[in-house]
């Protein structure tokens, strides 16, 4: 599957499409933003992850299948950033 994203081809293979399909697909997590590529994660290591409309999958080469995609937590970096009001 692929779809053009700011004048790029974003095409959805290999894992990522497989756990894209088995939990919830388009309706879920949306068309994908960008390709795969490998970028340094808030623990430090660097990750194979892709972009989509609501979320970001990253493999974790550490975790034996199924559990080798999991999901960026976005919820965390954006509290972590936010301005602290009481």
């Amino acid at each position: 599957m692929c779809k053009v994203s700011r004048g790029e081809v974003c095409c959805l293979g290999g894992a990522f499409r497989t756990y894209w399909e088995a939990n919830g697909g388009l309706a879920q997590f949306g068309y994908p933003l960008t390709e795969v590529f490998e970028e340094r994660l808030e623990d430090g290591g660097i990750y194979r992850v892709q972009y989509f409309e609501r979320a970001r999958f990253e493999y974790h080469p550490e975790h034996v299948a199924p559990y080798d995609i999991l999901l960026g937590q976005f919820g965390r970096q954006i509290l972590a950033s936010a301005p602290t009001t009481r």
